[in-house]
């Protein structure tokens, strides 16, 4: 505290010396001498008060009054963790992640962490150097009931104001009197300064974003809920499908995607292919729960078809039997029953037996890839019973059958499993 309140005094009198010299035209030439030595003092100055905060204990400044709140347990647990990325004692040595510990526990009224802040836009460590920034923080801190954060603030404020324009001084003020601590810094990150917006997004990107939080900000209908991935340069990526006709007019929101480093990986889907997925993900979200694959005879397997292509379904030996069902839903909306449970000549799978449907080996069943092209659902059946015991048209529409087929594997419940797969037909 010394080394503050005294290094400021020193630092005041070059402030105002500057200020003195720029209306004397006989010192003029001196100006830049005394500039240099004002910007010398004061990166001593933010050192010797970083080191001062940096081993000052975690608690310091804390009022005896606020250690019992839940809401100050969490600004303080916060303001530890940064702390630990700033020694390095605890967590890897990480200013930048310091910096968005601090900076998220100032956003939600921390004060000893809102002077840690302004500690390091003023010295640009971590953080882009924001004289401005740093005096809105300061004069938060100020008001704080911490008693020590608040000194803390005062002697730094008469130290930075007087860097700042008019302009500049009214508008930190004004934003420190209009400051409301956060309770989801995340959601207010819109509105912070550039300086400290990357810090706090940087300590978020640990936090996967939710379903609620992609359909919000992506402004889209997913067909069933994501996966979501670490990404390997940190941040995540998301993977799914979703509606290509449920699109928001306002559009994704990429600044919030920029921020938390989210990289997304969507599959467009037509209505009605969306439909089946999402009955399918929520009846049965482990598509391998029957091991088969779709394929090109010659072993492919298919993520992408051009016209032409030739289609094989291919169940691997395993442990289940039952008589098979293979649907094709088009993207346009039409179903097409390619081998169905009560066609005369039954494909059935049987315990630990391989079974290949379709291409030179299955001649009754050939399927070739053509238009319309656009992202098709291939589904596969297996069930004692068969997946229903009424013939039904070789075509239909995905209106009638999707209901249907809901209803049955709903009936048939663990007598049945399930493959199913989207593939992208294309153009030659």
């Amino acid at each position: 505290m010394t080394i503050v309140i005294c290094g400021h005094k020193v630092f005041l009198l070059l402030v105002l010396g500057t200020k003195l010299v720029r209306k004397t035209p006989d010192l003029r030439p001196k100006l830049k001498v005394i500039g240099r030595c004002r910007n010398a003092l004061l990166g001593v100055y933010v050192f010797s008060l970083a080191l001062a905060l940096a081993l000052a204990p975690t608690n310091a400044g804390i009022a005896a009054s606020v250690t019992d709140n839940s809401q100050y347990a969490d600004q303080a647990a916060l303001f530890s963790q940064g702390k630990a990325y700033q020694s390095g004692d605890g967590a890897p040595l990480d200013l930048e992640r310091a910096a968005g510990f601090f900076a998220t526990s100032a956003l939600k009224g921390h004060a000893p962490s809102q002077v840690y802040l302004a500690t390091l836009l003023i010295g640009g460590i971590a953080v882009p150097q924001d004289h401005a920034e740093a005096a809105k923080w300061l004069l938060i801190a100020e008001q704080a009931d911490v008693i020590e954060s608040a000194a803390t603030a005062r002697a730094m404020l008469r130290v930075i104001l007087p860097l700042l324009s008019v302009e500049a001084r009214g508008l930190a003020k004004a934003e420190a009197s209009a400051f409301t601590p956060q309770h989801d810094p995340l959601s207010a990150i819109s509105a912070l300064a550039p300086s400290v917006r990357h810090a706090v997004a940087l300590v978020h990107n640990a936090v996967p974003p939710t379903h609620s939080d992609l359909v919000a900000k992506l402004g889209i209908e997913f067909c069933a809920a994501p996966q979501v991935e670490e990404a390997p340069g940190g941040g995540f990526l998301v993977r799914g499908y979703r509606n290509a006709d449920a699109i928001s007019p306002k559009g994704s929101d990429n600044e919030w995607l920029n921020e938390r480093r989210i990289g997304i990986a969507l599959t467009p889907l037509s209505p009605d292919v969306c439909g089946f997925v999402a009955l399918l993900s929520e009846q049965y979200p482990n598509r391998d729960k029957l091991d088969a694959v779709i394929r090109e005879p010659s072993g492919k397997h298919i993520n992408i078809a051009p016209e032409g292509t030739e289609i094989q379904a291919a169940l691997r030996g395993q442990a289940w039997e039952g008589i098979v069902t293979v649907d094709y839903v088009r993207n346009k909306g039409q179903v097409y029953h390619l081998v169905s449970p009560v066609q005369s000549d039954l494909r059935i799978l049987v315990d630990g037996q391989p079974l290949i449907l379709g291409g030179p080996v299955d001649p009754a069943n050939e399927w070739i890839v053509g238009p319309p092209f656009g992202h098709d659902l291939v589904i596969i059946t297996a069930s004692s019973a068969g997946l229903y015991t009424n013939t039904r048209p070789f075509e239909e529409t995905a209106a009638t059958y999707q209901p249907f087929l809901q209803e049955r594997l709903d009936a048939l419940g663990g007598f049945v499993r399930i493959y199913w797969k989207i593939i992208n037909t294309v153009p030659p």
